[in-house]
């Protein structure tokens, strides 16, 4: 059955409940995906007396991406979106794992422009079939809950909202959108690269003959995920107002004693939270290391251990997790001459 495009009706009954701030932007790298988010936020955002800005970031890791960050300002030109082209020039960023360095990239600058011209969210174009990607490629790598739930509709990235109103739209859709609307899109040539896990699992799903049917599932899955990942999140914000105290090194102590109380899965949940927020990371801990602090720290102390740039210390009934970087400052102090 072919798919249908999205209507204006329906992106307004998606971005509603992300309740948008007043001045957005929205990320457009020039394929389907992200032109038909802009069209749609564009229109949006018109009706509504919204300000909408579109970025785009040019990686500068392929000759033609000037060209194509040229195109994609000419046609958003011609629909009336305002449009900035933003470069990443930091060479010594570009080694590693690039496509990680590279993802880094665009949403530092993305988040960067936002903060400097006080724009509050900025719009990304995941869709249905990202959410499904994601979660399997979370499996695989053995992630709990925090990774299988999914994609979060609403996260917070350096000061700014990350929007995802596309969530729960198939990415077929988004294609038709444009057509619908007479506008072309750019192909990446990386999307078809199978060195990449994501590409190959893609190519695994689209040859599957229940292809919509397992895609639509595993994206259902990580919603209910999510909605218990939020349950055990109210649970950890409540032991946190009760019993955690900051320390002065930025980490914070928590007693023992409650922390193994709590049901496994919200104390895990706490831990991971606040290894994240200590540690200054924007992902959690693997799982599995998880699991094995989790249980040393309920079972006798003393214990001495790092994780996640944190040392986490427990002696007697407290526990105190403390950024590892901070720990190193203070030996080296202590130990240079006066």
């Amino acid at each position: 059955m072919p798919s249908e495009s999205l209507t204006g009706a329906e992106f307004a009954s998606l971005i509603g409940p992300l309740h948008p701030s007043a001045t957005m932007a929205v990320a457009v790298s020039g394929g389907a995906d992200s032109m038909a988010l802009a069209l749609l936020a564009h229109a949006w955002a018109a009706a509504k007396g919204i300000t909408l800005t579109a970025l785009t970031v040019d990686h500068r890791l392929r000759p033609e991406s000037a060209a194509e960050a040229a195109q994609v300002q000419a046609w958003l030109a011609a629909r009336g979106i305002p449009h900035h082209i933003l470069a990443w020039n930091d060479g010594a960023s570009r080694t590693g794992n690039l496509s990680q360095a590279a993802r880094n990239a665009r949403y530092a600058l993305m988040s960067g422009w936002c903060r400097a011209n006080g724009v509050g969210d900025l719009l990304v174009a995941h869709h249905r079939d990202d959410q499904a990607e994601t979660v399997l490629l979370r499996l695989k790598r053995g992630s709990h809950i925090h990774g299988l739930s999914g994609m979060r509709p609403v996260t917070v990235l350096s000061g700014i909202r990350l929007l995802r109103p596309l969530l729960d739209c198939p990415k077929a859709r988004l294609a038709e959108t444009l057509k619908a609307l007479g506008q072309s899109w750019l192909e990446d040539p990386s999307n078809a690269d199978q060195r990449y896990d994501r590409n190959r699992l893609r190519a695994m799903l689209a040859a599957l003959p229940c292809h919509d049917t397992v895609i639509s599932r595993l994206a259902h899955s990580a919603a209910r995920l999510r909605a218990l990942r939020e349950a055990l999140e109210e649970e950890c914000d409540r032991f946190a107002a009760q019993h955690a105290t900051m320390l002065s090194s930025g980490g914070v102590s928590i007693p023992a004693a409650a922390f193994a109380a709590l049901n496994s899965e919200a104390g895990l949940h706490l831990l991971s939270g606040l290894l994240q927020q200590t540690g200054g990371h924007s992902h959690p801990p693997r799982f599995n290391e998880l699991h094995r602090l989790y249980t040393a720290l309920c079972a006798q102390p003393p214990i001495h251990r790092t994780l996640h740039r944190c040392r986490i210390v427990r002696q007697g009934e407290t526990v105190n997790i403390m950024p590892e970087i901070h720990v190193k400052s203070l030996k080296a102090a202590t130990a240079a001459p006066i």
